[in-house]
């Protein structure tokens, strides 16, 4: 088992957080409760200081909310960060002796289909241990929601991400990279009407990793004639 820490933005806590955290769950490792310990964090919040500290405390896999590589699409989206601070956080993770996890979000504002696969193409040449896919969806009180409203944003549709999507789950796994993650989990208020738009599904996963299979043994068939 693994103890992650997760939904906020771990490296930007004081560092005396940071270490309570790592503390407190290396006591478990020491137990034999947990084998490794990861957390989540913006690829303009990490130092390669940072980085090495974190690991001389205990910490095994750091996962990047990366969402795009792409200038326009991280600009559209208010990321506050750009391509080149997005790979050189990737870099500066693996370069700490870390494993190196990233997050994209297919579908975000000002990322098209083209977009999309460049950032696939540069995920593979960052080779993390792992991917997490989440399309951007339209949640209900956020910015994106009134963008949707005036028009401003369309989610793709779920088609269309299913296959875009297989691209990517191919791409992975022909590079060794585990997709551990694909869509949104079900939580208490998103299913019960939290999501406004977007290509949501419960069984989305199954989906692209299906389309992924059938184009890699199609492939595999036309290869042999």
């Amino acid at each position: 088992g693994e103890v992650a820490f997760y939904g906020g933005t771990f490296t930007v806590l004081p560092f005396v957080e940071q270490a309570a955290c790592l503390e407190l769950a290396a006591r478990y490792r020491e137990k034999g409760v947990i084998t490794k310990i990861r957390a989540s964090t913006r690829p303009d919040a990490v130092t390669p200081e940072l980085l090495a500290r974190l690991r001389s405390s205990g910490l095994d896999m750091l996962e990047l909310g990366v969402q795009s590589f792409d200038d326009g699409a991280l600009a559209a989206s208010r990321r506050g960060y750009g391509m080149d601070a997005a790979i050189t956080g990737c870099a500066m993770v693996k370069e700490a002796g870390l494993e190196l996890g990233i997050q994209l979000m297919p579908g975000m504002p000002g990322l098209d289909a083209a977009a999309f696969r460049r950032d696939t193409a540069l995920t593979v040449a960052m080779a993390p241990a792992t991917l997490r896919l989440y399309p951007c969806l339209v949640l209900a009180g956020t910015r994106l929601a009134g963008m949707h409203a005036d028009g401003s944003f369309t989610p793709w549709p779920l088609e269309r991400t299913v296959a875009l999507l297989a691209e990517a789950q191919l791409a992975a796994w022909e590079a060794g990279i585990r997709v551990i993650r694909i869509g949104l989990a079900p939580q208490s208020g998103l299913d019960d009407g939290g999501i406004l738009a977007g290509p949501a599904h419960p069984a989305l996963g199954s989906m692209v990793r299906g389309q992924a299979l059938y184009r890699y043994i199609a492939a595999r068939a036309a290869s042999l004639g």
